[in-house]
């Protein structure tokens, strides 16, 4: 089982001191079966710790590879995006957040009208726990966001199966904007979305993505041609969006893969 996520309330600057989050940032990698290496994400002249910020985690474990980003001035501007790959193919990337002002209603390809961006904004990641079954940390995000006063992205993924990502966004006091994410998903079949207001479930033959929320969502998946960088499969672009401008709005999305689907149907079948 993945670990309980904590409550929205908790805040790990807090917990961690305000200069944790503020220090150094580090590039960590683990792989299964050997040690979690920690570098410096530039030349700060020290070793980093393993309470340190982190610009970009990397964790291999067979033919799994997750990859989660943070964000730094200076720095590739990723904040908050993911990525699985599973025997060498990819099946999941970003997963971009924004946030819409009202008048950014028109949206083109992966981009609004009206960005919410922050340009070289720092969001760094605070890594809760990384070994052999998993992991779990937290991507700050609220700088990287025009219009929220929180954003924190928490995720938890296990060995062989699902990779869990809670968005807790509160906008700024008196400004209406609405929730918007994008995930790009590689898959050779066709992609079907079973959906209510609160609930999505998104399949395609190597995995299922649920999305849930307490606010109305809307999701809507839009295939692309194969990308110029030779991959056979192609990729379709999926957008989840509130539908009203709430104030604040918890959603979680769900990965699981389609080994981790069997794995699961499996044990069900043996309990019986």
């Amino acid at each position: 089982m993945l670990a309980a996520c904590r409550p929205a309330t908790s805040h790990d600057a807090v917990e961690h001191g305000a200069d944790v989050l503020a220090g150094p940032l580090c590039l960590v990698k683990h792989v299964a079966g050997g040690k979690t290496t920690r570098v410096p994400a530039s030349s700060e002249g020290r070793a980093p710790i393993p309470t340190d910020p982190v610009l970009l985690t990397v964790w291999e474990s067979g033919a799994e590879q997750l990859k989660i980003w943070g964000g730094a001035p200076g720095e590739v501007q990723e904040p908050g995006g993911l990525s699985l790959s599973v025997g060498g193919r990819p099946l999941i990337t970003r997963g971009d957040s924004d946030v819409l002002s009202p008048q950014a209603a028109e949206v083109s390809g992966t981009h609004a009208a009206e960005s919410g961006k922050v340009a070289d904004a720092r969001a760094p990641i605070l890594l809760r726990r990384i070994d052999d079954t998993g992991g779990e940390g937290r991507i700050y995000l609220s700088e990287s966001e025009l219009g929220v006063s929180v954003w924190n992205r928490d995720v938890f993924w296990e060995h062989e199966g699902e990779v869990r990502v809670i968005d807790n966004v509160a906008t700024r006091l008196g400004e209406k904007h609405r929730y918007r994410v994008t995930w790009w998903l590689w898959t050779e079949g066709p992609v079907t979305l079973e959906q209510d207001k609160k609930k999505t479930i998104v399949d395609w033959p190597e995995a299922t993505l649920i999305v849930q929320s307490g606010a109305s969502l809307r999701v809507t998946a839009t295939p692309l041609a194969a990308d110029a960088s030779g991959q056979s499969a192609s990729l379709t672009l999926l957008t989840v969006e509130s539908v009203e401008e709430p104030p604040e709005i918890r959603v979680m999305t769900r990965l699981i893969p389609e080994k981790a689907l069997a794995k699961a149907h499996t044990a069900t079948v043996s309990q019986e």
